[in-house]
């Protein structure tokens, strides 16, 4: 979308709320203004986005973090990176699943960490999944145990991951 001179010149917290609504019918254009908008803010957006949204079960909050992630890659991901540990499971959910579809490949480390961390099993299968996501061969050998986890599920998202892994 083309923005105007009103869109630009509202704030980060007005632009945030209006592109978490839902992105259908008569909505559709109105929260793609606010998101173009939020995106020109910079790290002004990132910030705001991570103080309002980082610890968010909303999906439609998610999938703001994620665009104003993708506009701000580098920084957004030296600011959630240390939040992996961060004791808000919400939060935790959050980082974890960012960092996989952004394809952040310097978090694989932190990830597999994850996995040998039985105090984190709460997150395995997003972790797993997240590896996955970041597509790097070298996560082949965290995941391989997990085809052998008792938990079926786990089981399944290994599969996927290292299919996706091409493994």
């Amino acid at each position: 979308p083309v923005l105007t001179a009103a869109d630009s010149a509202r704030t980060v917290e007005e632009l945030w709320e209006t592109s978490c609504i839902w992105e259908v019918g008569s909505a559709r254009e109105k929260v793609a203004r606010a998101r173009a908008a939020l995106l020109t803010k910079g790290m002004a957006a990132v910030r705001y986005a991570l103080q309002k949204g980082l610890d968010s079960q909303d999906g439609l909050v998610y999938r703001n973090l994620l665009e104003v992630g993708k506009s701000q890659p580098d920084s957004f991901t030296a600011l959630i990176r240390p939040r992996l540990t961060d004791p808000d499971l919400w939060v935790q959910r959050n980082v974890i699943s960012l960092l996989g579809e952004m394809k952040r490949k310097e978090a694989r480390s932190d990830l597999e960490a994850m996995l040998r961390d039985a105090k984190q099993e709460k997150h395995y299968n997003r972790v797993i999944q997240a590896l996955g996501n970041i597509g790097e061969a070298a996560a082949r050998p965290a995941i391989r145990p997990f085809l052998k986890d008792a938990k079926e599920r786990r089981r399944i998202v290994s599969v996927v991951a290292l299919q996706a892994l091409k493994d």
